[in-house]
């Protein structure tokens, strides 16, 4: 796994980054948060509206200050809230949840609070450069999470961070995060801990150098849109990725072709797909690819898309397709 950093706009509100450090500590013992099906609409919807829904709506409630640079601490119902969001999305790609570090989210929060307080992002933050609220502790911790940092704007959306960070993490939208590897950081399908620290403005989520298991659910490919059954609300605005588990496959020589279908897979048209090309370091190895046009479904409606990727090295199949459905959980 290489250093990874990386800054874009999020939800024309926010910036996000990621990267890679070291980080131990010990783990609170929680109940599944997330079951579902991306085989039924039904299950994906229950899913959506009693788990991520109601997890978007909890705000940080950080008792820490800028102004003098005091940690505080962030609500155990916002990092709950936080730990759902990532457990849902990684619930859509069928891999194991996480559970979160009690002593690594104080680290984290130390992290949120520097970004907060300096309005920047950096994986390696000097003390010159970032010289409000600075720390050994944050500084450290910022090498291995992903950061994000609101607008502040106006029209933000609230809360800002939290379990909403995730969105934006898993959107990675910005010409600086082309290879997403915030979402493939989340994605990873051996990773079982992870931690996090919010202030009303930042977010810092530990993704990297925690622990992970060889025994964790690895599924031959990990999709976002992931296959099946797929809520529009997480749809990344056309910048769609497809990742291995297995670091023996390369997707160096790839080629991807989205279509339009309909339920019974009839080819109703086909969409320009822009393959970016390959950088691994960045968790799992993966392919990016834009795909212009994406069309919403209106009301209760599903649009269908056939993903069809050839060209694939040291898999057992060269070419692997599968149909995505989106669709509005809210209406369902």
């Amino acid at each position: 796994m290489g250093r990874a950093r990386q800054l874009g706009r999020v939800a024309a509100t926010a910036i996000v980054a990621t990267g890679l450090a070291l980080g131990t500590g010990g783990v609170a013992a929680t109940a599944k948060d997330v079951s579902l099906k991306t085989s039924s609409r039904a299950s994906v919807a229950k899913a959506y509206n009693r788990v991520l829904a109601p997890a978007l709506r909890v705000k940080t409630g950080w008792t820490g200050s800028t102004a003098s640079c005091k940690r505080g601490s962030e609500s155990a119902k916002s990092k709950r809230a936080t730990r759902k969001a990532v457990n849902f999305v990684r619930a859509l790609n069928q891999l194991d949840e996480i559970k979160l570090d009690s002593k690594l989210n104080k680290k984290a929060l130390s992290t949120a609070l520097l970004m907060h307080a300096n309005g920047a992002l950096s994986h390696s933050p000097s003390k010159a450069s970032f010289s409000r609220c600075w720390s050994s502790t944050a500084s450290l911790a910022a090498s291995s999470s992903n950061l994000y940092l609101s607008g502040g704007f106006s029209g933000d959306l609230a809360p800002s961070t939290g379990a909403r960070a995730i969105l934006g993490y898993m959107e990675d939208a910005g010409s600086g995060n082309i290879a997403v590897g915030h979402r493939r950081w989340i994605l990873n399908p051996t990773t079982r801990l992870m931690a996090t620290g919010s202030t009303s403005r930042a977010n810092a989520l530990t993704v990297v150098g925690t622990r992970t298991s060889s025994k964790a659910a690895q599924p031959t490919y990990l999709e976002w849109p992931a296959k099946g059954w797929f809520p529009q609300q997480l749809e990344p605005s056309g910048r769609w990725s497809i990742s291995a588990s297995s670091s023996k496959v390369s997707f160096a020589k790839a080629k991807v072709k989205v279509q339009r279908v309909n339920a019974k897979g009839k080819v109703l048209g086909s969409h320009k797909v822009t393959v970016h090309k390959v950088r691994d370091g960045y968790g799992p190895h993966t392919l990016v690819f834009s795909v212009k046009g994406v069309k919403k479904p209106k009301g209760t409606s599903t649009v269908r898309f056939k993903v069809t990727v050839s060209g694939i090295k040291g898999a057992k199949k060269s070419k692997y397709s599968y149909t995505v459905k989106l669709f509005d959980p809210t209406k369902f």
